[in-house]
């Protein structure tokens, strides 16, 4: 199983050159108040979704949607500085 962020924040589960959208498996995060959580909510209730995705959902090709980032709100940012004796 491949998940996938599309478009504008969507949820979609990669299945060959289609993506099927099942954003409506989103319902069953959490609503969070002030102040937020510090992790990605989707990564920390992963099961949770994964159990909501709907058996059937619409089917989009892959080369018609924008593939974003695949975790929202990473806690942290590590990066290596390749070009550091320049």
């Amino acid at each position: 199983m491949i998940l996938c962020r599309f478009d504008e924040g969507r949820l979609g589960l990669v299945e060959g050159a289609f993506v099927r959208d099942v954003t409506s498996a989103l319902d069953v995060l959490p609503a969070y108040r002030y102040p937020l959580p510090s992790h990605d909510v989707l990564i920390a209730n992963l099961d949770r979704v994964i159990e909501a995705i709907p058996a059937q959902s619409p089917r989009l090709p892959m080369a018609g949607v924008k593939l974003l980032s695949p975790v929202a709100n990473p806690g942290k940012i590590i990066a290596a500085p390749v070009n550091y004796q320049k």
